[in-house]
Formats: C-alpha cells, sequence, structure tokens
C-alpha cells in the first residue's frame, strides 16, 4: 500500500481507511505505535529521535521497495517434452518462482514485502527468441492475478528460448515505472 498522497486524516494504528501508519509498517493493528518510533521516521523520511515533524511528512510515502535489478530464468532439461515457466506472485514477499536445474526451484522478489499485488502492475517485452505463452508482451497484468508466462518444446532435440524485458508499474496505466528487470526462459527436449 502507499500512505495517502493528498490531505486525508492518517492514523497511526487500527484500521482506518485508507491505511494507517502501522499497516503499512506491516505492524499489528493493535501495535502500540509513536511518531518518535524509528520506523515510523524512517518511513517519513525525517531526521532521529526527537526531531519535530508533522504527520504531513507521511503523505504518499510508501514502507515497500520495488527491485529494479531482476534477473529471472527459467530453464528445462528433460527427456521428453519440457517446459520453461516464471510465476510472478503478490505474496511470498512478492515472490518470483521458475526452475533452473542447477538450482532447483529457484526464487527471488520482486517487492520486499507480501501482499501488495493489487497495488502494483506487471509487464514483460521480449526482445529475441520465441513470443512466450500465458502473458502477452506488451500487455500489463494486476500482479494480484498471479501471471505467469512459459515456453514448451514441441518435439525431440528441439530447444527453445524467449528473452525480454520485465517492467513493473504503479498504476494499471502503466505510466509510472517502479522496478523491473531482465526474463530468459530456455527449453530443451533431450532425444
Amino acid at each position: 500500500m502507499t500512505m495517502p498522497a493528498s490531505p486525508n486524516t492518517l492514523n497511526m494504528a487500527g484500521t482506518s481507511s485508507p491505511v494507517s501508519v502501522a499497516y503499512e509498517l506491516g505492524l499489528g493493528l493493535t501495535t502500540t505505535i509513536s511518531m518518535n518510533d524509528a520506523a515510523v521516521r524512517t518511513l517519513a523520511g525525517v531526521g532521529g529521535s526527537g526531531t519535530t515533524w508533522s504527520m504531513n511528512s507521511l503523505y504518499g510515502k510508501s514502507n515497500l521497495t520495488i527491485s529494479n535489478t531482476l534477473d529471472c530464468h527459467g530453464l528445462t532439461d528433460e527427456f521428453g517434452a519440457s517446459t520453461a515457466r516464471i510465476n510472478f506472485n503478490p505474496g511470498n514477499g512478492g515472490g518470483i518462482t521458475y526452475f533452473d536445474p542447477s538450482i532447483s526451484y529457484g526464487s527471488t522478489a520482486w517487492a520486499s514485502a507480501a501482499g501488495y499485488g493489487s497495488d502494483y502492475w506487471i509487464k514483460i517485452t521480449r526482445v529475441s527468441g520465441i513470443t512466450p505463452s500465458g502473458m502477452t508482451s506488451g500487455t500489463l497484468y494486476q500482479l494480484s492475478t498471479q501471471p505467469s508466462m512459459y515456453i514448451t518444446t514441441v518435439f525431440s532435440g528441439q530447444t527453445r528460448v524467449s528473452s525480454g524485458n520485465i517492467d513493473i508499474y504503479s498504476d494499471a496505466a502503466g505510466t509510472t515505472r517502479v522496478g523491473g528487470g531482465v526474463y530468459y526462459l530456455r527449453a530443451y527436449w533431450e532425444p
């Protein structure tokens, strides 16, 4: 989530609408917090303990960090048809899961915290190789829908690859890019 960007009533804790400071920080809704807590001051972007500041410093702030260095590799090497896949998840700390034989099932994170998928959109753009199935290159997907992309071999001895860019946006129109990286898919059907 993100704290409201315009003057609104802000609450330190509880289930306030649109969001409380405690909720944004991932704290329990009944947690006792104060404006002098280190996490609250860090979120507000103000000085150290005892610094005088106002709640206005919290407008538009977010406790979420989006990765701008994603490097996702979905690889397969099998006797028989094989599928290389990358899954984008809103949960699991903003997890991206994939299969890489050198590390078995791998994962990385697009975000520093879980549960933000409904607030962010993802787009892949194929740069080379075949067009992957699942996600359409150039189309925005809300991360809460858990989009995935994959390629599958069709015949024995075949290698299929696809690579491109990943872009993450904070709006459904895709105007505010907040993170991203690259992807690489390789599926091989061993004869």
